[in-house]
């Protein structure tokens, strides 16, 4: 019979079961391994899941794996090879291993498969409202199939897709690449939510892009989860403005979508000041 599917809501029980586990594998594989991540839908805060920890094992490269295979073997696992999914080694456990139920993986650091773990576990974190549609898509797929893992997974294959496509996304846009330091700017500002830099082609004396640190492509994405970020970058607005001694008034301007002459899809504010402004604005 199968076993049956049971989707739970965020537990932080998980993190402290994971804590156990890391330091029993710590002890036993010491240097071989660079890592031990957590990851799946249980290392993020507020997200439902299925109560089974799963877990990274990260060693420097795969010609350590024979002895981490070795050494695992000695504490109750059994190596399964891949799986089928290139990048990561799968082990099962027996009844000597007395820990929380959990899935380990052992995966070299330059692995694709952990980097797609990890920028999806890192993701989740930044993004309150990807939680929360996770959440209700894997509590639909649980009742949906309720004992059919194949169909479970289907249901939430398109989620997980849109959620790639969306960190690819960040991974190439420009201004997330700004506020990792990749590319230089001229800031004037930042803080634990946002970044102020001067406009590399500047249509005011004063013009100054205010952004969130969390990628947000566009204004219609602004969500009762993310609105916060929105309204404290007004706030920091308002600091400049005065810090910069703009007392014949300034004017802020964001765009929406393509038509609009949005060109740089991660939502930005445009401080603009020291010349007149007509109107109609556009």
């Amino acid at each position: 019979m199968a076993r049956r599917i049971t989707v739970l809501p965020y537990d932080p029980a998980w993190v402290r079961s994971f804590e156990d586990i890391k330091a029993r594998l710590l002890t036993a594989l010491g240097s071989l391994c660079t890592s031990i991540e957590h990851v799946g839908s249980t290392a993020v805060p507020g997200l439902s899941a299925k109560p089974i920890i799963d877990i990274d094992v990260v060693i420097p490269d795969r010609s350590a794996l024979g002895e981490v295979i070795s050494t695992l073997g000695q504490l109750g696992y059994r190596h399964e090879g891949d799986l089928g999914i290139p990048g990561r080694e799968a082990f099962a456990y027996d009844s000597r291993v007395p820990l929380p139920e959990h899935h380990l993986y052992v995966c070299a650091e330059d692995s694709e498969e952990l980097g797609r773990h990890l920028a999806f576990r890192d993701y989740l974190r930044t993004h309150p409202a990807a939680v929360s549609g996770y959440s209700r898509i894997k509590t639909e797929a649980a009742g949906l199939y309720p004992e059919d893992i194949d169909g479970y997974i289907r249901h939430k294959a398109p989620f997980i897709e849109n959620i790639y496509k969306e960190v690819i996304q960040m991974n190439d846009c420009l201004f997330c690449r700004i506020i990792k330091g990749e590319i230089p700017s001229d800031k004037v500002y930042e803080d634990e939510l946002c970044y102020a830099f001067k406009d590399i082609a500047p249509t005011a004396p004063t013009h100054i892009l205010v952004i969130p640190k969390k990628h947000i492509s566009k204004l219609d994405e602004i969500t009762p989860e993310n609105s916060a970020v929105i309204a404290h970058i007004y706030e920091v607005i308002a600091k400049l403005a005065k810090e910069l001694d703009l007392k014949d008034g300034f004017r802020v301007v964001t765009n929406c979508g393509e038509s609009a002459g949005q060109s740089v899809f991660h939502i930005h504010f445009h401080l603009l000041a020291g010349r007149p402004f007509g109107w109609p604005a556009g």
